[in-house]
């Protein structure tokens, strides 16, 4: 089955284990802090039958963009300043949404993600929790991409659904003006939005389903890796996720393990709603396509 949400270029060898078995299967890979897209990009370049490219920036490198932006807007840095491939990883360089658009040109079919909103996440070397700020600036940037890029969008979040549901709403009223001008760029459709490894509450769901301009073009995302240690909550959130709106995922970065893992998912979904499970399948590849509009 397909995975619509994974990060195996963080264990390359293990995916070209799996690739050289053969299969039809596709990966959505996603890269999340600007120095993996390389690694994305190539694996794209290599696959481009089995692999669909995703640059984002995670709400856990966040704290690397701020980084970057000091350092560049520092005058006392300017001897130091050299080009982007020669920056280590304590840092994003304030090009990075130049670099997601040459991306974004080369692959046609790439998702922009993945990105989002975290308020759990502690940041380990500043024992503190990820600057919320930055994290809702690079989300609107990102989103926006999206929509004028006419790219599905593939988002993380965390203890920050009803802030998620928010920025969704704001939008899809921006979208809905009858205003002239139209605020761009929310006014333009959004092509495909995965809400991935979907933790939030089924009320939260209910509502970002009925937003007006984007409830035909949400999907909901189910892992192992994440449903599956939140049971409760997922058994009360799974019948209502509306059947052309599921997407399977393992969210995993090594393409072997994730075989067990897409399995345990789809055994779950299975029994809980009592769909055999090669219609579960098909449904969810179903879904994967409308939602990157093959």
């Amino acid at each position: 089955m397909n995975d619509s949400h994974c990060h195996f270029q963080n264990c390359v060898e293990s995916l070209h284990t799996t690739l050289a078995r053969g299969g039809k299967e596709k990966y959505i890979v996603l890269g999340t802090n600007y120095h993996d897209w390389t690694s994305v990009a190539a694996l794209a370049r290599e696959y481009p039958n089995r692999v669909i490219p995703g640059f984002g920036i995670h709400p856990w490198f966040v704290n690397l963009v701020i980084a970057g932006e000091k350092f560049y807007n520092s005058k006392e840095n300017e001897a130091e300043k050299v080009s982007d491939h020669s920056l280590d990883h304590k840092m994003i360089p304030p090009t990075w949404l130049n670099t997601l658009h040459e991306y974004l040109d080369e692959f046609p079919t790439a998702v922009v993600g993945e990105f989002g909103l975290d308020k759990l996440a502690i940041d380990k070397e500043t024992k503190q929790k990820y600057n919320f700020e930055k994290q809702v600036e690079l989300f609107k940037t990102m989103y926006s991409t999206a929509i004028t890029r006419k790219r599905a969008m593939s988002i993380h979040c965390v203890k920050a659904h009803q802030q998620i549901f928010d920025l969704l709403q704001e939008f899809d009223s921006k979208a809905l003006s009858k205003e002239a001008p139209f605020i761009e760029p929310y006014s333009q459709t959004v092509k495909g939005l995965a809400l991935h490894s979907y933790s939030g509450s089924k009320e939260v769901l209910a509502r970002i389903l009925k937003l007006p301009t984007l409830k035909d073009k949400v999907y909901v995302g189910l892992s192992a890796f994440v449903n599956l240690r939140s049971l409760k909550k997922t058994q009360l959130v799974l019948p209502t996720i509306p059947g052309d709106k599921l997407l399977l995922e393992s969210d995993l970065n090594d393409s072997e393990e994730a075989i067990e893992s897409m399995q345990a998912i789809l055994s779950y979904v299975s029994e809980v709603l009592d769909i055999p499970q090669n219609q579960v399948v098909e449904l969810a590849n179903e879904n994967l396509e409308k939602f990157l509009s093959f």
